[in-house]
């Protein structure tokens, strides 16, 4: 009997209710709101799209982050500018290593390098779409 009565108590957890859960992730970032408005999102959808594009054609990656930096200023909220630097910062990093590989290409090892650059990339592109989603910061 005393097993049963264990068993039960620890099978119930408590669980925040919506109020609380919502009112965490608002101050989750101490220097301003961080939920991102529709706008917001929607500018942030667009460079990610261009980047994708951008793998097949170089401009709608230019196009891309020139987006990003206008949108950085237009940015009310900390989720938004959070996400233009992340942006900004994939197509710099993507432009240098893509550029590392290019130089290096002569030698094997370059091809590698540009393709850990996509890879890597590609990664970028996919975290920041869900940080946006979910709402979280990508930097903390």
């Amino acid at each position: 009997m005393e097993e049963a009565n264990v068993t039960e108590s620890t099978d119930q957890q408590v669980k925040p209710t919506e109020s609380e859960a919502s009112s965490a992730t608002e101050t989750a970032s101490p220097s301003g709101p961080s939920m991102v408005t529709d706008e917001e999102k929607t500018a942030s959808i667009i460079t990610y799209v261009l980047y994708g594009i951008g793998f097949f054609t170089a401009l709608t990656f230019i196009a891309g982050v020139i987006w990003a930096y206008v949108k950085r200023g237009d940015a009310t909220t900390d989720q938004a500018y959070d996400q233009c630097r992340w942006q900004i910062r994939t197509f710099w990093f993507s432009l240098l290593w893509g550029v590392v590989g290019a130089i290096t290409s002569p030698f094997i090892i370059g091809y590698f390098v540009m393709l850990a650059s996509v890879i890597w990339t590609i990664y970028r592109i996919f975290k920041g779409v869900s940080a946006l989603t979910s709402g979280k910061l990508l930097y903390n």
